[in-house]
């Protein structure tokens, strides 16, 4: 096992580290980590004189140096704040795009810079998430334009992604939909701008893939070169998710690594006359890493890549989790909200596992042959290193777990690098060869990719039980798991010293144990939910879910954003559909153990005012037409409750007659869930 003194970089990388989340959870101004960063820094530095020579002033000095690291973290991420100085509601205003997140085939999802609002200049740039209508701009377009600024939607179902969080790391607020006919889009005419000149590669990267490979596959291609997957279907991505191959789709260090062994097998002969040939490899992964949008996987892989290099030059004792430290610091130094980043996490964390596990893996078993231990088992240990390392984050994130992941990322492994040398051998003989021998090689990737890859996913996830879902496991739950990964690591090193085997299973028993206390609560406290799905009433209790329409596994890919989450939640491992109910027309009773819920989508007069009806929770839908008179009079509740089937006019118009007549409502588009206990 690397002993720490071999790792220098660990010490600052953590205090810088800690810097960036302390300066997320205490808010100071940008002054005062600038003091206090200089405060420790002069003290440090005095400590270092000859006049403090004792062991113990240089130990002082140490760490006051690193508490100033820590604080320039602090400063770093207090710097990049992005305050919010406008108010909710509808401005005309100026911006530029400083990045592109996603194209979609109606619109393009971006970074805008507001930096002019009603004709007055603001003085710092306020950075909105924007859809804009229009699929042909890129970073550095000026736009003009007028629109509503509304919060990020926060999250609204338990267990649901909170994009309100997530943005709220990059002090990112507001989000803006601008429509056609509502902006005026000036083209960037500056000599260069790095961010407009990697979306443009990708862009024409996709074009010629698009030309010569066959549909079926170019989609597939785009993303294993540029990473581009908005236009994947979503069986697809519920294929790759389940067999455990989305890094693939994520250009990431696979691809960097794969495209570097490539251009040194091809320079190998020229490194005798001139060991510096090397970085000829160097400059191409980074051509690589830009045209792919420089993703913070990718940019770390190169950095390493980079380093790794350099240091074989000068003594050839590069240590590489050094270098996956110091291309982390320098990520952390240019964008410190990437700490949060779900990709940033799951490659460093992967990187530490191939580091920190493949070799003691490798070592279980020995093979006489070599072509075995290279090409077969070598590319097994790695995976498995990796896979058991990103576990945690795995079922912390996305709830499921590929069975046969070790079996898929060893028979993808050829295809992928046909796929990846392949694709970027036909971007390069498009300048040359005719169309024919395009189309002829595009052919070929379409065999590879299609029978090779995508149609072997497939089989696989269709096995029995290929992969585990709606798992849940809180924070602390993963920071356990993990440590239960890190003992069974160090045990793989001393394989003699079982004590470190004790304690991995006592830590993977205790993460155990969590869950079942947890579901043990659930079973003693059950609740019932009220969710937040557009467009249709959904009610969901123990591993019923109910709905005004058939909910089916499509409905719940469809609506995943919103569902997925809370089925992994609350330990859903399986469902079915329905709850005990009682229709009457278009309106439906629902019954979970003591308490009623009445959906009412229908007009009053159907009901009788001697009798009234008396329920627990009413959901008011959309072909009721709501006399809130009649309705106090007919219909006894306890709680009144608008939800997200509700079309937005409907819902307008219901909240301002319940606040008119003074009834009080729970609004599920606001509150999120309601949650009914039992």
């Amino acid at each position: 096992m690397r002993q720490y003194d071999e790792l220098p970089m660990m010490k600052p990388f953590l205090s810088f580290l800690i810097g960036i989340l302390m300066a997320y959870y205490f808010d100071f101004p940008f002054h005062v980590y600038l003091v206090l960063t200089f405060v420790f820094l002069f003290i440090g530095l005095i400590l270092m004189t000859s006049y403090f020579k004792k062991t113990k002033w240089m130990a002082l000095s140490g760490f006051s140096i690193l508490l100033s690291l820590l604080f320039v973290g602090s400063m770093n991420y207090s710097y990049k704040k992005n305050y919010q100085p406008l108010k909710d509601g509808y401005y005309s205003y100026q911006g530029v795009i400083s990045k592109v997140i996603s194209r979609n085939s109606d619109y393009t999802r971006c970074y805008l810079d507001i930096i002019d609002v009603n004709r007055e200049p603001i003085a710092h740039p306020y950075t909105v998430i924007s859809n804009i209508s229009d699929t042909l701009i890129y970073a550095g377009d000026t736009i003009w334009a007028s629109s509503t600024l509304r919060p990020l939607m926060p999250s609204l179902n338990p267990g649901q992604f909170d994009v309100r969080k997530y943005y709220g790391y990059k002090y990112i607020y507001q989000t803006s939909t601008i429509k056609k006919g509502n902006f005026f889009v000036k083209p960037f005419k500056g000599f260069f701008h790095f961010q407009r000149w990697c979306q443009q590669s990708a862009v024409w990267c996709g074009e010629i893939f698009r030309k010569f490979v066959p549909e079926r596959s170019s989609l597939t291609l785009q993303a294993l070169l540029l990473g581009i997957k908005n236009e994947i279907s979503q069986d697809m991505m519920e294929v790759y998710m389940q067999s455990g191959v989305m890094h693939v789709l994520a250009v990431s260090g696979m691809h960097v690594g794969i495209l570097y062994v490539g251009l040194l097998t091809l320079l190998r002969p020229l490194y005798r006359r001139w060991k510096y040939i090397t970085f000829i490899s160097i400059l191409l992964v980074w051509i690589f890493s830009f045209i792919t949008g420089g993703g913070p996987a990718i940019l770390r892989a190169a950095i390493m890549l980079t380093f790794v290099d350099i240091g074989k030059k000068i003594n050839n004792q590069s240590n590489p989790v050094n270098l996956l430290l110091v291309s982390g610091f320098i990520l952390l130094l240019f964008q410190p909200y990437l700490v949060w980043d779900i990709g940033f996490q799951l490659s460093f964390v992967a990187m530490l596992g191939i580091f920190y596990l493949m070799r003691p893996i490798q070592n279980l078993f020995y093979f006489n042959k070599n072509w075995v231990k290279n090409f077969l088992w070598a590319p097994t240990a790695m995976s498995i290193s990796a896979q058991l390392a990103t576990t945690p984050l795995t079922f912390y994130y996305f709830g499921n777990f590929p069975v046969y992941f070790i079996l898929t990322n060893i028979f993808i492994l050829l295809p992928i690098t046909l796929a990846l040398y392949g694709g970027i051998l036909l971007l390069l003989t498009s300048f040359i060869f005719p169309d024919n021998i395009n189309l002829a090689i595009g052919k070929i990737l379409d065999n590879i990719i299609f029978y090779g890859f995508d149609g072997f996913l497939q089989w696989m996830t269709s096995l029995p039980g290929a992969y585990v879902n709606h798992i849940y496991l809180s924070f602390w739950q993963v920071v356990i798991l993990s440590m239960s990964i890190y003992f069974f690591g160090y045990w793989l090193y001393h394989l003699k010293n079982g004590k470190w085997l004790i304690g991995s299973i006592m830590f993977l028993f205790i993460s155990f144990l969590g869950s079942w206390i947890r579901e043990y609560r659930l079973s003693i406290h059950p609740q019932a939910h009220i969710l937040h799905v557009s467009g249709q009433h959904a009610i969901a209790a123990e591993n019923f879910i109910w709905s005004n329409t058939m909910i089916n596994d499509s409905i719940i890919q469809k609506n995943g954003f919103f569902l997925n989450g809370y089925l992994r939640n609350n330990g859903f491992n399986s469902w079915r559909i329905g709850l005990p109910s009682y229709a009457k027309g278009d309106s439906c009773l629902v019954t979970i153990g003591k308490s009623s819920i009445f959906v009412l989508n229908q007009n009053l007069n159907n009901f009788s005012s001697e009798n009234p009806l008396v329920v627990d929770y009413l959901i008011l839908g959309n072909q009721l037409y709501l006399n809130t008179d009649e309705l106090l009079k007919k219909i006894n509740f306890s709680c009144l409750v608008l939800d997200a089937a509700l079309d937005y006019k409907k819902y307008q118009l219901f909240k301002r007659l319940l606040t008119e007549a003074q009834i009080p409502f729970y609004d599920i588009r606001v509150s999120g869930a309601l949650k009914i206990s039992l």
